[in-house]
């Protein structure tokens, strides 16, 4: 928005995801789709400018203009194993489609260098996501 852009995240309806997309909502519009393809028409109808695919990497039916995949410092790609043996929903094979990583943690040249071997253009940004008030949760969520 602060781009003047009109954008909008479009999610693909799956059961219980409602509290994730109540918080999407709080920083940008969503639309919930059973197809994306479908959602992305829904979109431009509605005059948005700026499409992102929740969970749209694996979707080849769609053709993108910028594929992005993200990565946290501690998981990284843990032990390198799709889904349900690890943690990758695609194999590291398929980042030769992806032009940006977006890295929750602090600059890592070896983990670039290693993600770098599938696809040498890719770019990296770094950022730190933290999360404010989790010393005030009640419950037993910890015990």
């Amino acid at each position: 928005k602060e781009l003047k852009m009109n954008p909008v995240i479009i999610k693909k309806d799956y059961k219980n995801q409602k509290d994730e997309v109540l918080l999407i909502k709080k920083y940008c519009q969503v639309l919930v789709s059973t197809k994306r393809a479908e959602g992305i028409y829904s979109a431009i109808e509605k005059n948005f400018d700026t499409i992102i695919l929740d969970d749209g990497y694996q979707d080849f039916e769609i053709k993108k203009n910028i594929n992005t995949v993200c990565f946290n410092s501690k998981q990284k790609t843990g032990n390198g194993f799709t889904i349900p043996a690890g943690p990758l929903r695609q194999g590291l094979r398929s980042l030769n489609n992806c032009e940006i990583i977006f890295f929750n943690g602090k600059k890592d040249i070896s983990f670039e260098s290693k993600l770098k071997k599938y696809n040498p253009k890719l770019e990296f940004v770094y950022y730190k996501y933290v999360s404010e008030n989790i010393s005030e949760l009640s419950g037993d969520f910890f015990n």
